[in-house]
């Protein structure tokens, strides 16, 4: 991303972020893109340190729309399926 986001709109920061968020969800079959958004979303609360309802794109603040840019930018369909699976097998394993 080329674009200096330190003096960007808020509106011009969410398009941005979806734009870099989206398709880590969308890559999924039309079938698991649902559930994978969820799994999306919570991956993005982790990395951002935030509680998952705050880590939704519609109420982050600049800062946090920065960062999501940053962290989705370089994020994968796989690592964030691989991050699922290991927090899975984590909660079993407290259980």
């Amino acid at each position: 991303m080329t674009e200096d986001l330190r003096n960007v709109p808020t509106a011009r920061l969410r398009e941005l972020a979806h734009q870099a968020f989206d398709p880590l969800w969308e890559a999924m079959p039309w079938y698991r893109q649902r559930k994978f958004r969820g799994v999306c979303y919570a991956w993005l609360a982790e990395r951002l340190s935030l509680r998952e309802p705050k880590a939704h794109i519609s109420v982050m603040q600049p800062h946090e729309l920065r960062d999501a840019i940053r962290v989705c930018s370089y994020a994968t369909p796989h690592e964030i399926e691989t991050w699922a699976k290991a927090r899975a097998k984590a909660k079993r394993n407290a259980r």
